[in-house]
């Protein structure tokens, strides 16, 4: 998980970073059953945001925050983003990948339903209260059957964006464009 283009600006401490797993219970009662990092929005000194899976004693994911500043990572207290609650990200949400395009912040993420995980999409105008803009990405009948989540979002020449992501059939994970 993670960005891997912000290995070139942040450098190592970033890469280090991502996918690292903080203490139970570090951001609140949602997060009692541990937190993962997963993906990083820091500036050229590798201060910003760091996006986090939190999971509680029960199993549900959501999403959560934390601020990196000078290497030091503190996140905070409770998730700030759950999912719709309804439809495809009912189950739970995490993995997420948090960019901006013209000023916004998106977030690509996991949604679970049913043993299953599609990709979805939230917007937000302050990074604390966050929009579902619903289901962007489904399975697929093939490699991607059973399981999507996102990765990372590159930036192209042209000014496009192109998601990285995990998919599995339930027996094999791959990646994708």
């Amino acid at each position: 998980p993670g960005q891997p283009y912000l290995a070139d600006t942040a450098g190592w401490a970033a890469e280090a970073i991502v996918g690292h797993h903080l203490g139970a219970g570090a951001a609140g009662p949602d997060s009692s059953g541990g937190v993962r990092v997963d993906s990083l929005d820091v500036d050229e000194d590798g201060n910003g945001d760091a996006w986090l899976t939190l999971t509680s004693r029960s199993g549900k994911t959501r999403i959560g925050r934390a601020i990196l500043e000078d290497a030091h990572l503190t996140p905070e207290w409770n998730a700030v983003y759950s999912g719709s609650g309804s439809g495809f990200d009912r189950g739970g949400v995490s993995s997420p990948v948090v960019f901006s395009v013209d000023g916004e912040q998106l977030m690509l993420h996991a949604g679970f339903r049913n043993g299953r995980s599609t990709i979805g999409l939230a917007s937000t105008a302050d990074g604390q209260e966050w929009t579902s803009e619903g289901e962007v990405l489904s399975t697929g009948a093939d490699w991607e059957s059973v399981s999507l989540v996102p990765s990372s979002i590159q930036s192209l020449p042209d000014g496009d964006l192109r998601l990285w992501y995990a998919g599995s059939d339930g027996a094999r994970w791959r990646i994708g464009a």
